[in-house]
């Protein structure tokens, strides 16, 4: 019984990253076509920053149909779903610029601003709980820690205000005391998540792949690349995220 509730969270979470995926992806599709179209001033730089936000989500949506198919799964990888969902989440930002390019403004920027902001802390937090998974603690009751602590995610998502202009460009972390407390909050915890990875791979080499422990490294310094919206830094991230994802569906095969 708790297995098939298990196949069911997991089927549950992949579905619902599917459509996020799919519904960012249409809209990057869409906003990539329409620069190239009209060519206006910026054009080029503009889709070498969004080109490779659906690079990162194609290629994480082909990670997990590659583990569903040849049924290559391990106990941290039942949180995948719900880690690339959030990643593709972070895209949420890109909905401002698409507005503006469609003319039509649907969706207030201060909540563009909330929303992207949990979801690049939830990856942090995701990310994390991955890494002490991936270390060997066990948690029995680990949806439920896991909920607890996304729960933390939104509270502290709400409760800094955002301090920018109304209307003006906003963006995730914002030139302000608690632009600078989310950004904090979140390199501290993807650091966490990598030293916990390193730690693991240490403390037993036998048990615990160091390529894997590589490929997750890289989705993180990938993933946080991918948030600094300027071509070079996009470019660059989904080079290496694309490079963890390789490595972690090469090595799904493997224990650790």
């Amino acid at each position: 019984m708790e297995d098939k509730n298990e196949k069911i969270k997991r089927s549950g979470a992949l579905a619902f990253q599917m459509i996020i995926s799919l519904f960012y992806t249409a809209i990057l599709i869409h906003m990539t076509y329409i620069l190239i179209s009209r060519r206006s001033e910026g054009w080029s730089n503009a889709v070498m920053i969004y080109l490779p936000q659906l690079l990162i989500l194609i290629s994480s949506m082909a990670l997990q149909f590659f583990l569903k198919i040849n049924h290559r799964t391990h106990s941290q990888e039942g949180v995948l779903p719900i880690l690339f969902s959030f990643i593709a989440l972070e895209a949420t930002m890109i909905l401002q610029d698409y507005m503006a390019i469609i003319d039509m403004y649907a969706v207030p920027t201060e909540v563009l601003v909330y929303a992207s902001r949990f979801s690049v802390l939830g990856t942090a937090i995701i990310f994390l709980f991955s890494s002490i998974q991936f270390y060997g603690t066990n948690l029995s009751r680990s949806w439920l820690y896991l909920g607890f602590a996304l729960a933390s995610v939104a509270y502290i998502t709400f409760a800094l205000p955002i301090s920018a202009p109304t209307g003006s460009d906003i963006k995730i972390f914002t030139s302000s005391a608690n632009g600078d407390i989310v950004m904090l909050c979140y390199f501290i915890i993807n650091i966490a998540a990598i030293a916990t990875y390193a730690v693991a791979v240490v403390k037993d080499r036998a048990t615990h792949s160091p390529l894997r422990s590589l490929g997750y490294t890289l989705l993180i310094i990938g993933n946080i690349m991918s948030l600094g919206y300027t071509p070079i830094p996009s470019i660059t991230s989904v080079v290496v995220y694309i490079g963890g994802i390789i490595i972690l569906g090469k090595t799904a095969k493997n224990s650790f």
